[in-house]
């Protein structure tokens, strides 16, 4: 389940402010910025978002990177860690009514972000939370030999061993040690 969620200071990209474009903007945004509901992310702690700009008449072109720490819950251990994440992203900025004209016009996919109101100012906090949401990976771990935990005891394996055995035979997996032993005999006969 993703939710993003905007605090009161939002990442707002003021249009207003370039005199000619193609322009160049960069944005770094406060870690209170977001509060993402992920199975993973427990927070974002800091974000960096480079944009290219392009006009075409009341729609502005937006393409860049997303570049963010995140704190996110290793898959394996449980144990929370920082990740260096980055992706690119690109979207259009324009007034809903622009948007309608369009849509009557063509289909498209493209992500678009509305003015607040009749100024050229954007809140980009929804697209560069679900493009940090989307770079992260589907499983994370803390390091590539995490070892995970135990499955008896639920000890964390990186931190100290544990006297649990691993004598016993997962009855799910007999039928298939029969087939195996089964396909072998074949083979040899």
């Amino acid at each position: 389940m993703l939710v993003v969620g905007v605090n009161s200071e939002a990442v707002i990209l003021d249009l207003r402010e370039f005199g000619s474009f193609p322009a160049r903007k960069d944005l770094e945004g406060d870690p209170e910025t977001f509060s993402l509901a992920s199975d993973v992310i427990r927070s974002v702690e800091r974000f960096r978002v480079k944009l290219a700009i392009q006009r075409s008449g009341d729609e502005y072109f937006c393409q860049g990177k997303v570049e963010a720490t995140v704190t996110l819950e290793c898959a394996r251990c449980l144990t929370p860690y920082n990740e260096e994440i980055a992706c690119d992203m690109s979207f259009i900025v324009c007034s809903e009514a622009q948007r309608a004209v369009h849509r009557e016009q063509a289909i498209d996919d493209e992500d678009y972000v509305f003015f607040q109101g009749s100024e050229p100012l954007a809140d980009l906090s929804g697209v560069v939370g679900q493009a940090i949401v989307l770079a992260v990976p589907m499983m994370p771990l803390c390091s590539e030999d995490c070892r995970g935990l135990c499955a008896k005891c639920g000890r964390n394996l990186n931190e100290n061993a544990c006297a649990c055995s691993d004598d016993g035979i997962d009855e799910r997996w007999e039928a298939l040690k029969k087939f195996s032993g089964n396909q072998q005999q074949n083979i040899q006969d």
